[in-house]
């Protein structure tokens, strides 16, 4: 890994946390620039709701929205959401988990959480789409714990 950023000028990261965890493993640390995250308030604002849980999906309104969106993989520590979701839907019927992306844990996430089709919602993932998600869904699932390996 150190190999691979040293090729290249600049170092971009999303966190000083992460800056300082590169910094250690001996990425020099004038390479390093933070590049803060954020949300675009007016891609993403009340008003884009599309609508497309309640129509497409059938969702009923008042049914908890969970939405992954990005790549479908086990680094992202998706088996853990599988585990915490099928925990979840025999707890709760009124439960939905939207997947949006695509990747190489696809299908054995579609395995895992067979049983609970009616619980599960994947849409490919479609960038113009993910605002209107959004701004409807009750949560946003990230597993992803940030540690570099």
């Amino acid at each position: 890994m150190v190999w691979f950023y040293n090729q290249t000028d600049v170092v971009y990261v999303p966190s000083r946390a992460t800056g300082e965890e590169l910094s250690e493993k001996g990425i020099p640390q004038e390479k390093i620039k933070f590049y803060p995250r954020g949300i675009d308030i007016e891609r993403f604002h009340p008003s884009k709701a599309n609508g497309f849980f309640h129509g497409r999906l059938r969702v009923i309104r008042k049914e908890i929205k969970l939405l992954y969106v990005g790549r479908v993989s086990r680094e992202k520590n998706l088996p853990e959401l599988v585990e915490v979701f099928k925990d979840l839907a025999a707890l709760r019927t009124a439960v939905r988990l939207v997947v949006v992306g695509e990747g190489p844990y696809l299908e054995e996430m579609k395995r895992a959480l067979d049983g609970l089709a009616g619980h599960v919602h994947r849409i490919p993932g479609r960038r113009g789409s993910v605002p209107g998600l959004c701004v409807e869904r009750h949560l946003s699932v990230s597993l992803d714990h940030g540690h570099l390996r």
